[in-house]
């Protein structure tokens, strides 16, 4: 069995399909469940920088620059308004760095190689959309389980096999501790919406079954969350959406996400 920190990558092969709430919702609830969380972003977008209260702006170290071996991880992550959750944050020079991260020699292991010894019992990584990108592999290389989202349609879940095979890619390439332990159905309207959405969720859990998750309501709570930047167990904690992803957490504990 592995002796490596617990590392979830959470990855889309599509964008807008509720990866970055997931990412930073989990390591939220993660945190409030008393356990010390390092949430990393690594989309240039740095949406979840933003979502946990820090502004992007006054960020002197970015992941980008850790990558790119220009500061250590020690110097680039900062504290959070959540208890127990701290960040590596991104910045819009992310777009940037990881063209010139794409000249670098073994560019893929260097997330892996910077959590080494990290002071966290999870590390959870919201990833740029897009599996075959390199901030993506560069996650997955470094992770031991992949969490994917999915927006409960036909055309989203058409990415799924995608995602499966590049984590069969990586784990061939040399990084065996890696599974897909979670994929996690996101703004499901409710029952009334139309009998589509119902088909499609029934198609995802006929085809992953226990790799589906209890599924994520659509709720304007969560963009109030991300406006307010705070997540939503600070934002709301009782809200149905953040029982949501209580219950999603619990789904992927017992998947192994924190062994």
């Amino acid at each position: 069995m592995s002796t490596r920190t617990p590392v979830m990558a959470i990855v889309s092969d599509a964008g807008s399909a509720g990866k970055t709430t997931s990412a930073v919702s989990l390591a939220a609830v993660a945190a409030e469940q008393g356990l010390k969380v390092l949430l990393v972003d690594l989309d240039p977008q740095a949406n979840a920088t933003r979502w946990v209260g820090v502004d992007p702006g006054t960020v002197a170290v970015n992941s980008g620059a850790v990558l790119l071996r220009q500061a250590t991880l020690a110097e680039a992550v900062v504290d959070t308004a959540v208890p127990g959750l701290r960040l590596l944050p991104a910045t819009e020079d992310l777009q940037h760095q990881r063209i010139e991260l794409g000249r670098a020699t073994m560019a893929e292991q260097r997330l892996r190689r910077a959590l080494e010894g990290v002071e966290a019992d999870l590390v959870i990584i919201d990833c740029q959309a897009g599996v075959a990108e390199l901030l993506p592999v560069t996650a997955m290389v470094a992770a031991t389980h992949v969490v994917t989202v999915t927006l409960p349609g036909a055309k989203e879940l058409e990415g799924l096999p995608r995602v499966e095979g590049m984590v069969e890619e990586v784990r061939d390439a040399g990084n065996d501790d890696l599974r897909l332990v979670g994929i996690i159905p996101c703004a499901v309207p409710s029952a009334n919406r139309g009998a589509l959405f119902g088909a499609a969720l029934q198609m995802l859990r006929q085809v992953y079954a226990d790799l589906v998750t209890p599924a994520v309501r659509y709720s304007v709570t969560a963009l109030g969350s991300y406006d307010a930047r705070q997540p939503l167990p600070l934002f709301a904690a009782k809200a149905p959406v953040t029982e949501d992803y209580r219950t999603v957490w619990e789904h992927l504990v017992q998947a192994g996400v924190t062994r």
